[in-house]
Parts: C-alpha cells; structure tokens; sequence
C-alpha cells in the first residue's frame, strides 16, 4: 500500500524496480528480457516479455502442454529438483546463457552477477543488465 493505493511494485526490491524501469525506458516493446527465475514481476514494470519467471508455472494447471515446456525452460535455466534456484540460475556459464537466447529471442540478460562476458548496459548495487545480441551469431 503507497499513499492508500495498492501498487504492483512496493511489494518487490527496489533495486529490481530499478531494472525494470531502466528496461521500460530504454528499450524497444518488442525487446525479451531473460531474468533470474527466482525473480517475479519484472513484466509488470518494466512492461516487456521475460523468459524464465518461476511463478509462470502456474497456468500448467489450465494447460499442460505450457507446463511441459515451462519445466524444459526452468531446467535450462539451472533447475534441479532439491537445488537452490538462485545458485543453480548464477551457476550457468556464458554457453548455456547465450543456447538460451538463441532459442527465446533473448536480448538483455538481468543477472546478480558481475563481470559476465557480455556488454554492460545498465546496472546498480544489485543487477546487472547485459545485451546478449552482441555474442549472437
């Protein structure tokens, strides 16, 4: 509750809303964002389409054939059942990250980590923002 009206944002961190505007402010609409899987939200601000959003497993109960490739896109992004998400998704290397955005469009890549082997394009105390399409072939 902000000023006596519910918002979407004051329930998640503000460096993540942070990202979330950066992205709504400087990309394209049509721009796919890989975020950390652990994550949720990041759609609501920053008004563009993510790959790997945990809490999007829950339309496999309406329709399983989404559930099927909703699990395949979480074990790509380093889920194992009894592992910490946030590990696994932080584990990944470059290779795995990059097979991904082929396969999804991906063009930025939200991460917690520092120092990836891609372009910096925005980041504050918490995540780091990277375009992807420059190691695209």
């Amino acid at each position: 509750l902000k000023n006596g009206a519910v918002t979407s944002g004051n329930l998640q961190e503000p460096d993540f809303l942070d990202v979330q505007a950066w992205a709504r402010e400087n990309t394209t609409v049509s721009d796919v964002f890989l975020t950390p899987p652990y994550m949720e939200g990041f759609r609501v601000e920053s008004e563009r389409t993510t790959v790997g959003e945990w809490k999007d497993g829950t339309l496999a109960t309406s329709l399983p054939q989404f559930g099927f490739n909703w699990i395949e896109t979480m074990k790509e992004l380093g889920f194992k059942q009894g592992k910490d998400m946030r590990a696994s998704f932080n584990a990944l290397d470059e290779r795995d990250l990059l097979k991904t955005a082929r396969k999804y469009g991906v063009k930025y890549l939200v991460s917690e980590r520092e120092g990836l082997k891609f372009k910096t394009v925005y980041a504050n105390k918490k995540y780091h923002v990277y375009r992807l399409t420059d190691n695209l072939p």
